[in-house]
């Protein structure tokens, strides 16, 4: 498969706090990123662009946010930007090269600039939905897998922004902006989505799922069945990572961004009545793949799709990552 070249602007490359990126450990693994959308870093060593455009309230100005020598977001001139006013998010620029970018033209749908401050202090900008706010890019996407071709996704957010409506999602869409039927969309999701259409996890949430269409699934349970492997996300930033085939296999993974280890929730076929997957290749974050289910809840720091089924041990890597990021 050929990839792009992760963007990356003249000027030395930054050294990433945290060591090896997520994009340097999947091209190291031979399963490199076709999508990268980060608003607190670099997602490989070599990119020292571009991570979000900035919309502020006051006049509606636009400015582009960049990361600094230390592989980090530039706190200084996002909060230069947007003293005194809020912050929207317009654009979230892909960093793998292929020009995935997510963007919003309207304004009252656009995700709000929140911060979640890590242990030692430092502020980490996230894509912040509460209703209708989202991210779109359905017809001019490359690479991102499509028909029952393999894939992995990855997101990192926070756990304290969800709610129980459809449907917080990131990642794989269908084309057109409705609802294509079963297995035309893969996107992960967090919530508490329970009105009929879910397959929750254990407690009352929230859970890391992936939508499937006309469906929300923390395993391959039918709809209305408890996974009681899938736990609630207590901690404050989850990862969810999910993989397969496109026909045969299913794995879910879920973790604390900002310690420990990757729990699989999942390791199955997928269920039933989407196998084999009819993804379409378009790309969202803080919808549904119908469009319409805009009403989801949550705050979006990063993630990344990846073309193909990543190995345990990326896996394990890319959270060692996180943690040392995250964690700190």
């Amino acid at each position: 498969m050929v990839v792009g070249t992760p963007d990356s602007s003249s000027g030395p490359p930054p050294s990433v706090d945290g060591g090896a990126a997520p994009g340097d450990l999947a091209m190291s693994a031979g399963t490199p990123l076709v999508a990268a959308h980060s608003l607190t870093r670099a997602m490989y060593a070599s990119y020292h662009g571009r991570l979000f455009q900035v919309r502020r309230g006051s006049d509606s100005k636009t400015q582009d946010i960049s990361v600094t020598s230390s592989g980090l977001v530039d706190l200084t001139s996002l909060n230069s930007f947007i003293s005194g006013t809020t912050g929207y998010v317009s654009i979230l620029y892909d960093q793998s090269g292929n020009g995935n970018d997510l963007p919003q033209a309207t304004a009252g749908n656009q995700p709000t600039i929140g911060f979640w401050s890590r242990a030692d202090g430092t502020m980490m900008p996230m894509a912040v939905s509460v209703s209708r706010q989202y991210l779109r890019n359905r017809t001019n996407t490359k690479l991102i897998p499509t028909g029952a071709q393999s894939m992995t996704e990855y997101f990192v957010v926070n756990t304290k922004h969800f709610n129980a409506d459809c449907c917080y999602d990131y990642g794989n869409m269908e084309s057109k902006v409705e609802s294509d039927g079963n297995g035309t969309m893969a996107a992960l999701n967090i919530g508490t989505k329970d009105n009929g259409f879910s397959a929750p996890g254990a407690g009352s949430g929230p859970w890391a799922m992936v939508d499937f269409e006309s469906g929300v699934y923390t395993g391959p349970n039918r709809i209305g069945v408890v996974n009681p492997n899938a736990p609630s996300l207590t901690w404050d930033v989850a990862m969810a990572l999910t993989k397969s085939n496109g026909t045969t296999s299913w794995i879910m993974k879920v973790s604390d961004a900002t310690k420990g280890t990757l729990t699989t929730t999942t390791s199955a076929g997928l269920p039933p009545g989407y196998s084999p997957l009819k993804l379409e290749g378009g790309l969202s974050l803080g919808e549904g793949g119908d469009g319409h289910s805009t009403l989801g809840a949550g705050a979006f720091f990063e993630g990344v799709i990846i073309a193909a089924v990543t190995a345990d041990a990326t896996d394990d890597a890319i959270q060692a990552n996180l943690v040392s990021v995250y964690g700190k």
